[in-house]
């Protein structure tokens, strides 16, 4: 009888282990990044956020619920922020028009990534305005200067 009872502790405790170990490989699966995209409408950007280092704000920005809109986003940028998954992150803001709301949540999420990427990281952030439009290319300097951070203006046409 003793040597049924060693061999089923150690089959019990090989189970455990191997329960263990599934659990932290499923933990560390979920972990894992996924892209986040939202395709633009009349009053919502377009927004490509790529685990592999590319954000991209495009279209207008008119919402009417803008918390509902940009908490998600938010979430994506303060855990890519928490473990950056590549040593470069370029940010294109290419946004024609944005409403009070909406940039309250583009200068938190800009601010999220300059003061959370350490300063091994290379961050990019490039501005892109229409051609006569002051007020886009004015926000951008205003919230590079609020960052104390350089921004690449590009003048579209």
């Amino acid at each position: 009888m003793g040597i049924y009872f060693i061999l089923y502790l150690k089959k019990r405790y090989l189970i455990i282990f191997f329960q263990v170990v599934f659990i932290y490989l499923q933990t560390k699966n979920e972990l894992i990044m996924e892209n986040y995209v939202v395709e633009g409408s009349k009053t919502t950007p377009s927004i490509l956020l790529d685990f592999t280092g590319y954000l991209k704000f495009s279209g207008r920005s008119i919402h009417e619920d803008p918390d509902k809109f940009f908490n998600p986003i938010v979430d994506w940028i303060k855990d890519y922020c928490a473990n950056p998954p590549v040593s470069e992150t370029t940010v294109d803001v290419e946004l024609e028009y944005f409403n009070s709301g909406a940039a309250k949540f583009l200068l938190s999420i800009l601010q999220i990534l300059v003061k959370n990427l350490g300063e091994d990281h290379k961050l990019i952030i490039n501005w892109c305005y229409e051609s006569g439009d002051d007020d886009i290319m004015e926000r951008g300097e205003y919230y590079s200067s609020l960052l104390d951070k350089k921004f690449v203006f590009t003048e579209i046409d």
